[in-house]
């Protein structure tokens, strides 16, 4: 059997190389591709964290402080693979995953599918997909996080982007964005009810959402200009 046709982001800065090694574990058993950033300033960390993983050598990882949006678009740019699925470092995906991209190749006019999501840590309960309506995807992220896109579309809207003007903070609203970009230039997704979770999700304080909280004012006023159809509220 070829190998699944989906790449694994992972933006994981400087992670825990137990959680690390549990998520480059569960997409390699699917046959995924892995695409992993490391942020360490020196040669010397970035060695101590391969030696440490104990690795092969056949996944894309790179180095350096280019910021969580810099990180994932060079990612895309390494991937080689037809669909992508983005993820942090104490996720990891599930078999639902290869489902979706098995229904993206029997459907090529869906940009992106999503399905069931399991939570981990601050919630535990599994969330399964609903299919959005028109502008549905204004009043909230239906699809959350186990979602498959299409890696020439990401490519064809440009990737993720910086929308409060600093492209080196971490409570960048950049998945949901991408998702309303995607909406916006005309592309369609669908919903998929996988009969396994696509993505397990770790709900924590140190994620990019608890840090929004922080200044969940100026994230919504920023996300609002950019998303004038916008309609929920604080994200």
């Amino acid at each position: 059997m070829p190998p699944i046709e989906l790449s694994v982001i992972i933006p994981s800065r400087n992670a825990d190389v137990g959680l690390l090694t549990r998520a480059l574990n569960e997409a390699w058993f699917l046959d995924a591709e892995a695409c992993v950033w490391f942020d360490e300033d020196t040669p010397d960390n970035s060695k101590n964290m391969r030696s440490m993983l104990d690795m092969p050598d056949d996944w894309h990882r790179f180095y350096g402080r280019v910021g969580k949006i810099g990180a994932q678009n060079k990612a895309l740019g390494l991937a080689t693979r037809k669909y992508v699925i983005y993820h942090g470092d104490d996720d990891y995906i599930g078999a639902g995953a290869v489902e979706l991209v098995q229904y993206l190749e029997s459907n090529p006019s869906m940009a992106f599918a999503y399905g069931s999501q399991q939570y981990m840590g601050g919630r535990t309960d599994l969330v399964r997909p609903r299919q959005y309506v028109g502008d549905e995807l204004y009043q909230c992220n239906l699809p959350l996080n186990g979602i498959v896109f299409r890696r020439e579309v990401m490519l064809a809207v440009g990737g993720y982007r910086d929308i409060l003007g600093d492209p080196m903070r971490p409570d960048q609203p950049e998945d949901y964005d991408l998702l309303l970009r995607i909406h916006e230039a005309g592309y369609v997704g669908a919903s998929v009810d996988t009969s396994e979770p696509v993505l397990f999700y770790t709900l924590s304080h140190s994620r990019s959402w608890a840090k929004m909280q922080d200044s969940a004012d100026e994230v919504y006023r920023a996300f609002k200009a950019h998303h004038p159809k916008y309609t929920g509220g604080r994200l």
